[in-house]
Formats: C-alpha cells, structure tokens, sequence
C-alpha cells in the first residue's frame, strides 16, 4: 500500500495534520521490531517502515519548497535510534535478516537527518510548526553527543559478527554515512564510522577465502573516501589528522591489555589510516616532527622483541647451500627472518606480525623517498633492534631504485663490528641484546640490496659481501641464518645463480680485503672464516688469487707465532687440506680421461695390427712411410721433453704447500697441544699433495723428520697418534727413502709399546677400556703397521720384530677390534714374505714347524698369554692366505 501511494497523497502523510499519526504509526512499527517474538512480522515491520521512509524521500512532490522529510523524521531520531540499538546489540542470539533489515533502516533514517542542510531555507521557516527539526550546527552537535555512544557499542557488537552478510552490511552502513552525512556530525565521530573499513582492509587474512570481497570492498571505498572526500573537505581531514595522533598516542599504552585478535585488528586501523591519507596526508605529517616522532614511535614500540624467548644455539652452523632458491611474488611480506621466526613481546603469531610489516609497507610506499630516508638515517645512527626491524620493514615499501640508500648502507656497515666470541653468564643478556641488533643490520642489508640502482650494484657487493660472509661462520646459529639468508637475497636480486656463484664472480676483491685485514691481528677471526669460505668453494684455477692471501697469513703468523690465537694455524691447515681435496678431484679425473685414452689407443692399435695383416707385401717399405715413421719419432721425443720441462716447473698448488710445510717444521713443537695436532695434520695433506714433485718432496721429508720423530716421545697420547698418521703419509709418499731412519729411531718404541700394551689389555674387552687413549693408539698401530711396512719395502729381518710384536694380538682374550687389526696387518705382511710369517703363525699354532730350516728366526714369547686362544684367528689367516 505505500508502494502504491501517490505523489499527492505522500505529500498528505508528511503535512502537519498527519504527522501525530504518522509519529504512532512508526512507534508502533518500532514495538513489533522490538518485541515481537515472531521473526517474519519483526522483520515485515522494518521492511514498512523502510519503505515508508524511502517513499516519503523520493516522492516528486517535494522540489525543495515545502519541508524537507529529513526535518519531520529528525524529531523521531531518538525513538527510533534508540529501538534500533536493542536490536542490533541484544545478546540473545538474532536472526541475520532481522540485523541485516535493522542496518539498512538505520543507514537510511541517518542519511536522511543527517545530511547537510545548508542550502535548506525553508526549514527555518517552518521551524516553529509541529513536529519540524531545524537541523543547525547546535542540534549536529547535540545530535553526535547522543548518538555516537550508541553507534560506537552498534559497530563493536557487529565487527566481528560470525555471519560474512552482517559485516559486509556494516561496511555498507559505515560508507553511506561517510559519504553522505553532513561534517558537522562526522567531526566527532568519523573514526567510529572509518573503523570498520580500515579493519576490513585485510579482511582475507581474518577470516576464510569467501571474504576476500569485504577487503577488495573496503580498499574501493578507502581510495575514493581519500580522493574525493578528504581532498575537498579540510574539516574532516584535519579530525582524521587529530584521530591519527590520538591513534598512535594511546595505541601503544593499550596494547599492553589487549589480546592478539585486538592488536592485529588495531593494526590494520592504523594501516587503514595510512592509506586513507594517501600520499599528499602521509607529506604532510612526515612534514610535522610530533605526528611523525608519535607515528615512528608507535610502530617501534609495537615491534619489540622478547629478548627472554630467543634460543641460543650455538656451534651449530648449517654450510651454506649450493643452489639458489626460487623467489616468490610476494617477497615483498615474507617474513624478513624465515628460518627462526622473531619472538615479539607484545603478540606471537605470525598473522599479527604480517599485519606489522604490511603496515610499515604501505608507509613507505605512500612517502616521499627523499624525506623517508632522510629520517630513516637518524633512526639507523642509533636505533635499538626493534627500530631496525621496524626501519627495514619500511624501506621495503619503497618501490623506486635510488643511491641515496649510501648513507643509510655506510651506517649498517659501521655498526657492524664481528664481536669476540664470549661466554660469561653475566654479558648473556648484553649479548642477546648485540646479537639481535647484529640480524636487524644483516636484514636491512639485503633490503638495501632489493633498492641499489644498476651503478651502484658493483660497489655495494664490495662494500657487504666480505662481512656478510664473516657472520655466515659466525657461532650463532640465529646470526649466522641471517647472514647466509641475506646472501642469499643478494644473489638473487643481482642475477646469480646461487651464493657459491655470487662469491666466486668476486673472489678478486673478497681476497683484496681478506689482505688488507690479515695485517691487523685483531680481524683474525672473521679473515679465517671467510677464507674458509673462498677455499670452500674454489677449484685449483683460483688459487692463484689466493697465493698473496697465503703469504700474507704466512707473514702475520711469523710476527704473532706466541700469540694464543688459533686462527691464523687453522688458515694454513685449511689451506693444505683443501687443496689436498682440489687435486685429489683432479687427479681422479684426470685417470677417468687416461683410462678412456688408453681404451682408445688399444683399439687403434688391434685396428692397425688387423689392417697389416691384410697387406699382399708387408716386407716393402716405402720411403714416403720412413720419412712419416721419423717425423714421428721426432714428434715422440719433443713431447717427452716438453713433459720434462712441465714436470720440473712446480704448480702453483704446490708451492703453496711447500711454504706451508717450511712453516710447519718450526710450528710442530708449539706448547698448544691443539696446534701441534693441526700442524701434524697439516703435514700429512701436504706430503701427499706434493707426492708427484720427488725433487722437492724429499729433501720437505728430510727436514720434517726430526721435528716428527721427536713428537713420538711426546707426553700426550693424541700427538703420539696425530705423529704416527703423518708417519704414514710421508711412508706412502716417500717410500724407502725413509725406510732405515723409520727402522731406526721410530719403530723400536711404537713395538715396545704395543708389547706393553698387549699385556694390559687382556682379558679387557670392556666398554671402559675401549675409551682409553692408549687402546685407541693401540688399535690405530696395528691398524696401519702393515701398510707402513709395504710402503717402507722392509726386508725379512725387519719384519720379524713386527710379526712378533702382533702376534700377542691374535689371542681371543684381546679386545675384538684389535684381533681384527692384528689380522690385517698380518696380510700385509705375508704380501712382504709369507715364508717368516708362515713360520710363525705354525709355531704359534702346534709344535710341527720345522724350527731347524729357519735357525735364524727368533721364537715367539708367550709369556703372559697362551697360544692355545690364538688358534681360531690362526686357522683364519691360514685358510684365506694360504690355501
């Protein structure tokens, strides 16, 4: 029936005489909306009084020189604001329809009152009739102190109403009036009204996948409110200036009683607030020190770390991959430390903390970059953590390549100092503190990286990479991460394929500064780490790069040898045993294309071979194949000569070793027991590096023995084994060249030893025993005697005294590793004469030995130990080696 009325009549129902009935005809509609516990007729009373109200807005008949419906409605505002606010906050569970209906009642009765009214005359004229509101800047503003209380409890019911429909209507409610209400109301209450878009930016982080259009709806209306209305209204844009500044102020106090939900939502207003300034509002505060030192700071502030929640995991460094990883589109809110995510002091979850980041994004996006980092370089001189984590967040917004990021890169960099490795309880929450600041400045490396302009680029990998690699060896696991993360970043921003490649395209200069450094003892450690790195990564062409590098270590350790720093030992013992792995490399590849060369020439030859044999004539010779045979011949002899050449120039590889090993004859004797261990091992690479180079591989093995043989007598058992390894090495390498010095001043104690021992372990095959160092000497003894003595070619009667001194080790009664031992060095004596060890073995077996055809050979002492538990190992030599 309202539907159906016409212009005339609709007029009748807002004239004077009608309006007592039509004032009890709303009350009335109002009681069965409230009241009625039948939902339909709820529900089918809001529809008629919506109609009511939209029939009686668009009716023709009023032009705009009788009264204007929105004065008559204003005087029912308070009865029906107040009716419609039971119904949209009452806890009883309502009907999503009857919310929905109660919303769009509620929009359009607001937008009718509320609208601006400064070109209505004819209201003030009619002011004095019944039921006529004259709507001036008084009655807004007694309006808006009775009205937003009762809004603001409306919007913080339905925020976060379960149903997708209640919000979204919400939002429809909050831009109608937005839009269309006069500033004369909005000046008190826009931020109640603005909150329910902004914290539906993200709607789609909040809630599932069929709510991303609340978020694309939010953000439609947040640029048009920003373009159209805070453009041309100054008014409103300095109340959502002054919201802002009350924002910020007390957002960080509150914070602190909030749980996670209300913290993210909060967030998300303020990121809303950021966007709906745009980019002309955020100049104008980064123009204002309060707003922009209270906006800075509520950020910082938000972005405090729980230094009691980090774990400290130390020695425990992953190497760094080989391979690049794959980026994302969306690099620009991953989180900025993906491998310990950063334990915040004021929420927890990750979705809070993405809300942080897209907040500092889109700051940085929206402001001038010139007067960003001009602010952010102040923020970098003497920033906490938290305001690093803050400063990097925000220059990922910024989306322009630019050099004015030097100043800021020049800042990180000098407050980077690679520290001195500490454990005193008393400076762990220092530490902590030091270490966290150390991730931000790594962090905000690879953000100035993702910034740096073409030109720039060469010099920026110059300036970082030597001290990104010094804290990828760095003991915290957590320091170290980043460092290899923020690597990881640079490779990819500047087109390597993986770090590895990254460091090799500029090992030139990373060796430049490892040189410069190595002359100041003080930078030892991060120089050892990176030249760890470099010799990681390398292959033999890149070692001459590293030749001055060595030199330069080699020439630090002369000055500073009774220093009790270890670095500069470990750098030469990384230098010998990588390029012991390079060359070893090399060598097996090199066989690999021998033996397919060999293959080759096999085939030639049988091809040859089958070729002459079906010649008619193969006495005739020509003169044109004697002349092609001596050319070859020639050919033959110029490469063999060439080979001579080749062989008598050393490589670069091995010079270095031989520098090293000139060194270590002197260092071998150190009072630390752990650089003697290094050097030894040092000692062993080397001599097996420079195996091929007999001219300088002797005369190296002549001057090591005496050092070498000395640290035999050495108080420590692990020297004893570290010595006997070498001795090994420099056996396999030189062969009988120290066969008789070995015999003489080596073997007559390591046998004296292994005699005593065998006494004392048996009957001891024990856990306790096992862990001693003397059986672990014992067990590495017999373990690489029988090489010793196939490399040394010695003769029968030096083998006696090693036959005699493991047969005592074939007892059942011996712990079982040594038997095994024993067994083996046993086979590789019966390679060296199996006759002598014949013997034996049948003397330690029964009484049968014919003792009269080897009068010469001494008998086996059995004292201490039976020959009788000998027999089952007896029997196995027996069987495997002679039958």
């Amino acid at each position: 029936m309202i539907k159906s009325l016409s212009a005339e009549n609709c007029a009748n129902v807002l004239s004077a005489e009608f309006r007592p009935i039509l004032g009890h005809s709303i009350s009335v509609l109002l009681n069965f909306a409230v009241y009625e516990k039948y939902k339909d007729l709820r529900k089918l009373a809001l529809i008629t009084f919506h109609t009511l109200i939209q029939k009686s807005i668009s009716n023709s008949a009023w032009n705009g020189t009788s009264i204007n419906p929105g004065d008559i409605f204003a005087s029912f505002l308070p009865g029906i604001s107040v009716n419609l606010t039971k119904i949209l906050t009452n806890d009883d569970k309502v009907n999503r329809e009857l919310i929905i209906s109660s919303l769009r009642l509620f929009r359009v009765i607001l937008t009718c009152t509320l609208c601006d009214t400064s070109g209505d005359i004819q209201s003030k004229h009619c002011s004095n009739e019944q039921f006529i509101v004259f709507r001036d800047d008084e009655w807004f503003e007694k309006c808006s102190t009775k009205l937003v209380p009762a809004i603001r409890k409306i919007i913080f019911t339905l925020i976060s109403h379960q149903a997708h429909e209640v919000r979204k209507e919400l939002l429809i409610f909050c831009k109608e009036i937005l839009l269309n209400c006069s500033t004369k109301f909005l000046r008190s209450s826009v931020d109640a009204f603005l909150e329910v878009p902004l914290s539906m930016l993200n709607e789609d982080d909040d809630y599932d996948g069929n709510c991303k259009d609340l978020s694309a709806l939010a953000t439609e209306f947040i640029s048009h409110f920003s373009a159209a209305v805070l453009n041309s209204s100054r008014t409103l844009t300095d109340v959502i200036f002054d919201q802002i500044y009350k924002f910020v102020s007390s957002f960080p106090r509150e914070m602190r009683s909030l749980d996670e939900n209300h913290i993210a939502a909060k967030i998300n207003i303020l990121n809303g607030y950021i966007t709906c300034l745009g980019t002309s509002g955020i100049s104008l505060i980064m123009s204002m020190d309060l707003y922009r030192q209270r906006l800075f700071q509520c950020l910082i502030d938000l972005a405090e770390f729980d230094y009691k929640s980090i774990d400290r995991l130390y020695n425990f460094v992953k190497p760094i991959s080989d391979t690049g990883g794959d980026s994302a589109d969306e690099d620009n809110l991953k989180p900025l430390f993906d491998v310990k995510r950063k334990k915040f002091k004021h929420f927890n979850e990750t979705r809070t903390e993405r809300c942080l980041q897209r907040c500092c994004f889109v700051l940085g996006s929206l402001c001038d970059k010139n007067v960003l980092l001009d602010f952010l370089l102040d923020i970098s001189r003497a920033g906490n953590a938290s305001a690093l984590y803050t400063l990097n967040c925000i220059l990922r917004g910024i989306k322009e390549k630019t050099t004015n990021i030097v100043q800021i890169l020049e800042e990180y960099l000098a407050r980077l100092r690679f520290p001195q490795p500490s454990s005193q309880l008393s400076k762990i929450k220092a530490q902590i503190d030091k270490e966290m600041l150390t991730c931000q400045l790594l962090e905000g490396i690879g953000v100035l990286a993702s910034l740096c302009c073409v030109d720039y680029r060469h010099k920026f990998i110059n300036e970082t990479l030597f001290v990104l690699i010094a804290y990828s060896g760095f003991e915290n696991y957590m320091v170290s991460q980043t460092a290899k993360n923020t690597m990881q970043d640079l490779a990819d921003t500047f087109d390597y394929t993986c770090i590895n490649h990254l460091i090799a395209e500029n090992v030139n200069y990373i060796t430049n500064c490892v040189n410069i450094k190595l002359r100041h003892f003080e930078n030892i450690d991060e120089v050892n780490v990176v030249i760890t790195k470099i010799l990681n990564i390398t292959n033999l062409n890149c070692l001459p790069y590293l030749e001055r590098t060595l030199d330069e270590a080699i020439a630090t350790l002369d000055v500073n040898y009774q220093s009790g720093n270890k670095c500069l030992f470990k750098i030469l013992h990384t230098f010998v045993k990588v390029v012991y792995n390079l060359q070893r490399t090399a060598c097996e590849q090199s066989n690999d294309v021998s033996h397919e060369s060999t293959f080759k020439m096999q085939c030639y030859l049988r091809n040859k071979k089958i070729a002459e044999c079906l010649q008619i004539d193969e006495s005739v010779e020509t003169n044109e194949e004697k002349e092609s045979s001596e050319e070859q011949e020639e050919r033959v002899e110029q490469e063999a000569e060439a080979s001579e050449r080749a062989k008598s120039k050393l490589p670069i590889y091995a010079s270095m070793i031989l520098k090293i090993l000139e060194r270590c004859k002197h260092i071998i004797s150190h009072p630390d027991v752990k650089i003697r261990l290094m050097t030894l091992d040092s000692i062993a690479y080397g001599m097996r590096v420079i195996r091929n180079f007999e001219e300088h591989l002797l005369p190296m093995a002549h001057q090591l023995w005496h050092p070498l043989v000395a640290r035999f007598k050495d108080n420590d058992v692990m020297i004893i084994m570290s010595a006997f390894t070498c001795l090994l090495a420099m056996a396999e390498t030189c062969k009988d060249f120290v066969r008789s010095r070995t015999l003489k001043e080596v073997l007559p104690s390591l046998i004296y030893f292994l005699k005593c021992e065998a006494k004392r372990s048996y009957r001891k095959d024990t856990p306790a025993y096992r862990f001693t160092l003397n059986y672990k000497l014992q067990l590495q003894l017999l373990s690489g005697l029988g090489k010793l003595a196939n490399d040394l070619l010695i003769t029968e009667r030096d083998l006696w005294t090693l036959v005699d001194a493991t047969l005592p080790y074939f007892s059942a009664k011996q712990p079982r590793e040594l038997q095994k031992a024993a067994l083996n060095a046993f086979k590789f004596y019966i390679q060296i004469d199996p006759c002598v060890c014949w013997y034996f073995l049948m003397q330690l077996y029964n009484d049968r030995a014919d003792c009269d055809d080897y009068s010469g050979l001494a008998a086996v002492n059995f004292e201490g130990w039976q020959s009788d538990d000998c027999k089952r190992n007896v029997n196995v030599v027996l069987k495997e080696e002679y039958t």
